[in-house]
């Protein structure tokens, strides 16, 4: 039996029951990814306890959830999605057994742009071209929008602390903005807009910043030889002098290209905890790299 088959044997035995919480209890939230974690925690405060499904060097676009995670899970109050490919593949079937668990799509009321068409994928830099970028969380302008929706998710659970969590989300929302004003300042005398990602990672940071990732790995896929000499030539026609890794990806690729066209190999992570020192980092590092 397949792993994921046993998964779903396994579940068949739990009770699926999600309580409404006790007076003063803490609120439960199960998250996706670890960004959403430290949002989550930024608006519920001590008044939520927070499950993080993928953990530190997990890669999310290969994940699948424990037993004792989804078990946990039918525990929470809420969870808090985001679009990845395991929470498609069968964690809403999961949950669809669930009562009394709600949940919130973070991709709900951001302006993103439509769907691209399958036909132009490979013709997409982004990488993503068979659908939406589900790193919705680079970009703070798009965070700024999902905490005040998460503070009403909580309240509609939790209305006796329904104020506290406004007043939270409210404040994060405004570090946000200095955040936000911050990284455009670093970003300013950036000439070269354009930047080299093995894993497309940053599409939500280039399309706030005026910025045009362009990815090695497309859909998940290795790059051919044929691919990479031509990535490596437009590198070296852009300037290009930094390639950016995830650390849940190989990154030989990455180190070949990077010989290719005499650039150096950075970690940016974009599932760490410490998201502005993160964002920070990467704009710093785009603009130290530029010829």
């Amino acid at each position: 039996m397949r792993p994921t088959h046993r998964l779903f044997a396994f579940l068949c035995g739990i009770s699926l029951l999600a309580a409404a919480p006790a007076a003063g209890a803490v609120l439960r939230v199960a998250v996706s990814v670890p960004p959403l974690a430290e949002f989550a925690e930024r608006v519920g405060g001590d008044g939520v306890s927070v499950q993080t499904l993928v953990g530190p060097g997990q890669n999310p676009h290969s994940f699948e959830p424990t037993a004792r995670q989804i078990e946990e899970l039918t525990a929470a109050q809420l969870f808090w999605r985001v679009g990845m490919p395991f929470e498609d593949a069968w964690i809403q079937r999961l949950l669809g057994r669930s009562r009394g668990l709600r949940v919130l799509d973070a991709r709900d009321c951001l302006d993103l742009p439509a769907p691209s068409a399958p036909e132009s994928a490979r013709d997409d830099h982004d990488g993503h071209g068979h659908g939406h970028d589900p790193h919705v969380w680079t970009s703070p302008v798009l965070v700024r929008t999902m905490v005040p929706r998460l503070a009403e998710s909580l309240a509609a659970i939790d209305p006796a602390n329904a104020t506290r969590y406004r007043a939270a989300a409210a404040a994060y929302a405004a570090e946000l903005t200095a955040l936000d004003d911050e990284l455009r300042e670093i970003l300013a005398p950036l000439k070269n807009r354009r930047f080299l990602v093995y894993h497309p990672a940053w599409g939500e940071f280039a399309a706030t910043y005026g910025l045009e990732q362009v990815a090695i790995e497309r859909d998940g896929k290795e790059p051919g030889a044929r691919s990479l000499a031509e990535l490596a030539s437009q590198a070296r026609r852009d300037g290009i002098r930094v390639i950016f890794v995830q650390p849940q990806s190989s990154s030989r690729n990455a180190q070949i290209l990077a010989r290719e066209i005499g650039a150096r190999v950075v970690v940016a992570d974009s599932l760490a905890r410490d998201y502005a020192a993160t964002l920070r980092a990467l704009a710093r590092a785009l603009v130290e790299a530029a010829p």
